[in-house]
């Protein structure tokens, strides 16, 4: 519990596991648990579970969880077990390791971004100079106006989303509870800050706490063990970690496309295929 100071001689090391701290931090909870195992996780398996192919919002979500089945189960399998990949790079013995696991399951709120940004304990000055904070409220806003454009299109008011079976099945999220109890009751504005929060989460955020090869790729960067005596990480954990980074960092189609060859345009998935004149309208709000 001492505290260090710049100057102290232990100040490169309290740099050091403050790093470390962080990434273990943001990779088993912010990153693994929360962003893929609750978020995407509940996005992708309601919607298929209690949508039909040509729904709109399930066609909508369709883009947003590319993949997401075979990257949460790649991760199960080789994150959650004992001895497994997480484990035998981080700091803590499995028992410890289970119990961040459920510290996360059980701290996760559902918030929109401008609710974390307004919760987020830092001075206006500090916080208008970060920019996931200064970015990241303007792709909330541009997310969010074409989510509400898009959800108006096919579903005018409270009612018509209280009259469709479909998304009240959609709104229990049954393989995912702690998402499912901490979500309003359903309404359209709640539908379009969910949908809101799920593609922000699963690019914007996901960006920032999953893009950390900037620190692990110097072995003085940050990793997820902390040895005494020592301000990098030796070679098994800087092995193990960049192992860890180098194997999920596929490359995944841009939200907007670039006009790179490879990278499609999924403008043609929101096409239902029951009415030409919404999908005009959902053609015109992409553009």
């Amino acid at each position: 519990d001492a505290v260090v100071k710049p100057g102290d001689s232990d100040w490169e090391h309290a740099k050091w596991v403050w790093r470390c701290s962080m990434i273990a931090h943001m990779t088993a909870i912010d990153h693994l648990v929360w962003t893929h195992w609750i978020v995407a996780n509940a996005l992708a398996s309601s919607c298929r579970e209690a949508l039909n192919p040509a729904h709109p919002v399930r066609r909508l979500l369709q883009a947003i969880t590319y993949n997401t089945f075979s990257i949460n189960h790649n991760s199960a399998v080789s994150l959650f077990p004992q001895t497994g990949m997480l484990h035998r790079m981080a700091c803590f013995p499995y028992d410890q390791l289970q119990a961040v696991f459920i510290h996360a399951a059980e701290s996760w709120r559902f918030k929109t971004w401008p609710q974390r940004y307004e919760e987020t304990q830092l001075p206006a000055e500090v916080k208008s100079k970060l920019p996931m904070f200064e970015d990241g409220l303007v792709v909330w806003e541009a997310l969010r106006e074409f989510m509400s454009s898009y959800v108006s299109v096919y579903y005018p008011d409270d009612d018509s989303v209280a009259g469709d079976k479909e998304l009240q099945e959609y709104w229990r999220f049954t393989c995912v509870p702690q998402y499912a109890r901490q979500l309003p009751p359903l309404s359209k504005r709640a539908l379009i800050d969910q949908l809101t929060s799920g593609a922000f989460d699963v690019t914007a955020y996901h960006e920032l706490v999953g893009d950390v090869v900037a620190y692990t790729t110097d072995p003085a960067g940050a990793a997820l063990q902390v040895r005494p005596g020592l301000n990098m990480a030796d070679l098994q954990e800087f092995l193990q970690v960049n192992s860890l980074v180098a194997g999920t960092g596929t490359p995944m189609p841009m939200f907007i496309p670039s006009g790179e060859p490879g990278d499609e345009d999924w403008l043609p998935q929101l096409d239902t295929g029951k009415d030409a004149g919404q999908f005009a309208q959902v053609t015109a709000l992409y553009k």
